[in-house]
């Protein structure tokens, strides 16, 4: 696949899973602008001032709204209805 056939990534590092999968690892590599051995201190410092760190977001959810989301439900309702 060329070059001109790809879609630009919107950012660095934002190429989309469909895009990567079909491409072989060579150009994956060139289009994320890396390599085999990984990005250069100085760069990967750079990258990671820019977009941040790789890691997923946490977040801490309260059990009684869970929970009332749940209730919420109709076939839960419905469930709760018929056992009664």
């Amino acid at each position: 696949m060329s070059q001109s056939k790809l879609a630009e990534p919107a950012a660095l590092g934002q190429l989309s899973i469909s895009d990567a999968a079909t491409l072989s690892v060579e150009e994956v590599l060139q289009q994320l602008e890396s390599t085999a051995d990984g990005l250069a201190g100085e760069e990967a410092e750079k990258r990671l001032a820019e977009i941040g760190p790789n890691a997923l977001r946490t977040h801490q959810a309260n059990p009684w709204m869970v929970l009332g989301r749940q209730l919420r439900s109709p076939i839960l309702i419905l469930l709760i209805v018929t056992a009664a």
